[in-house]
């Protein structure tokens, strides 16, 4: 993984871990390329150690439209790492998924292109996962996809890139909501038939 100095205690890890449930229906984004996927493995690797696994911590950078910083950038590929090395169900079944994912990517980006997934150029990378998005590949890309967006959401860069404020105290007093938020919410409201 990589050597940033980046420290992944307590508060962020629960902090990833809230945002990527909350990020499970954030669609994936991406052109998808034409040429034909390898089969994808089937199994669960035995190590943590598979090929392509901690190499790349661009891995969806191609494929994903960040706004302005990208996940690499805020140490996201931490997150993964801590994920699938707990030992919980649901991190152990994304374990599987993801490493034989990481395999596939690594492999592919050998036969094709004769290195590693991480030494290509941006171009190869994402057509090597729109490949993987129209095969077996789908539940890999997703999972990706769901840890990547709620581990960066969470992230400072990811709430600055979402406006919130919060825990900001206010000077004075409580201004209240916008027009705009009242004719949002009387809009909402009208199509459950309810009113404020």
């Amino acid at each position: 993984m990589s050597e940033q100095g980046f420290t992944v205690d307590r508060r962020v890890t629960l902090k990833w871990l809230f945002g990527a449930i909350a990020a499970s229906g954030v669609p994936l984004q991406g052109a998808y390329a034409a040429a034909a996927p390898a089969p994808w493995p089937v199994g669960t690797p035995a190590k943590i150690d598979a090929p392509g696994y901690g190499t790349d911590p661009k891995m969806l950078e191609p494929v994903v439209p960040w706004p302005k910083t990208a996940p690499s950038a805020v140490g996201i590929e931490h997150f993964i790492d801590e994920w699938v090395s707990a030992p919980y169900p649901d991190q152990a079944a994304d374990r599987a998924i993801l490493l034989a994912g990481f395999e596939w990517v690594e492999a592919e980006a050998k036969a094709r292109h004769g290195k590693g997934y991480a030494a290509l150029d941006e171009g190869p990378r994402a057509t090597i996962l729109s490949d993987a998005a129209r095969g077996g590949g789908r539940l890999f890309l997703d999972r990706m996809k769901f840890l990547t967006t709620g581990a960066y959401y969470t992230s400072e860069a990811g709430i600055e890139e979402l406006g919130y404020i919060g825990n900001t105290a206010l000077d004075g007093d409580y201004p209240g909501p916008t027009p705009e938020a009242f004719a949002h919410l009387d809009r909402v409201l009208a199509t459950l038939n309810l009113k404020r």
